[in-house]
Order: C-alpha cells, then sequence, then structure tokens
C-alpha cells in the first residue's frame, strides 16, 4: 500500500485532509475518490457525493495538494492505487461539548453515534491498529484515549471489506 508522506497510512493522511478541511465556512461530508501515482503523485480526485458543490471543489482541492506518497508496489514494482475517502468539512464537535458522542462510565469508554442503524457492540473494533473486542474496549482507560474515529458507511466497507459492514470503530492511544 502507498505510505502517506513516505511512513504514514491512509488514517494519517484522513486526519491531514480533515485538519485542512475544518477551516471550511460549512460543515458536512464530501466522498472522493484519488488515485495514488506509481510515482507518488495524488491524481484524478474525483467528487463521489457532497452536500453542495462548492464544499466537493474545496474538499477536492486539498486532496489534490497532498504532499508526495510513497507508491504501492507489487513484487516490487510501483503501482497505481485507487483509495475512497470521507472528508469532514466545517468545524467538527468535540467529544467533550456533547454528552451523546462519548463518555466516561464505570465500565471503561461508551461510543454512542447518533444513528439508529449502527451498533457499536457488532462493529469491528482496532485499538492502536490491532482487533480488538468489544470487552477490550471497555477496560481502556478514557483519559488515556487521543481519538476514535468511527466509520459507518460504505467507507467502512471500502477501508475493512466485508467485516466492515456494521462499521468500525478505530481507537488511538495517546503514547
Amino acid at each position: 500500500m502507498p505510505l502517506f508522506e513516505g511512513k504514514g497510512t491512509l488514517q494519517d493522511f484522513q486526519h491531514w485532509v480533515d485538519a485542512r478541511a475544518a477551516e471550511y465556512d460549512h460543515s458536512g461530508k464530501v466522498i472522493l475518490t484519488f488515485i495514488v501515482e506509481k510515482n507518488g503523485s495524488v491524481a484524478e480526485v474525483q467528487v463521489l457525493d457532497t452536500p453542495n458543490p462548492a464544499m466537493g471543489e474545496a474538499a477536492a482541492r486539498i486532496v489534490a495538494s497532498s504532499p508526495a506518497w510513497k507508491a504501492g508496489t507489487i513484487d516490487g514494482e510501483p503501482v497505481r492505487v485507487r483509495y475512497t475517502l470521507p472528508v469532514r468539512c466545517g468545524k467538527q464537535v468535540a467529544a467533550d461539548e456533547t454528552d451523546d458522542r462519548g463518555k466516561r462510565s464505570e465500565n471503561g469508554v461508551v461510543v454512542k453515534v447518533r444513528n439508529a442503524d449502527f451498533k457499536a457492540s457488532e462493529a469491528l473494533i482496532f485499538i492502536d491498529d490491532k482487533e480488538a473486542t468489544q470487552t477490550d474496549m471497555e477496560k481502556i482507560d478514557p483519559d488515556k484515549i487521543e481519538r476514535i474515529s468511527v466509520y459507518r458507511d460504505s467507507s467502512a466497507v471500502v477501508r475493512y471489506g466485508e467485516r466492515g459492514k456494521n462499521g468500525v470503530i478505530l481507537i488511538k492511544m495517546k503514547q
């Protein structure tokens, strides 16, 4: 797989993009597709879904301005790799601004997502890039969490295949 800036993952690129898209005037999610070329450049950025055209264009410009990647390879030969990426534009509500996002409990971390179709108990869970169980998640000290990402739509299936169909919870712990 390609490496963002020669060392980072797609998730690192996601955070890089989201940080730049956070300055956009309106909030919403844009779904983009793009190719990391054999030389590490980003090409063929296309908007698949957007709340409005201006937001889609802004998100596409951010992705197109990506620093170089280290190309993906097969048998040592560089290859083109296509990604599909959700981009969150505008200011996002911080987890400590609402009771509905995540809160401390006697049993560790509780993740609540405002979507009746998403059942966190059925989601694929990763803690620091290692697959984990619901029980593992409940043992976490919430004060040691750096960030939580939840993928609950087609982006979960794109990234994790059929195993992501019930959503994916990624937990990154503080170092």
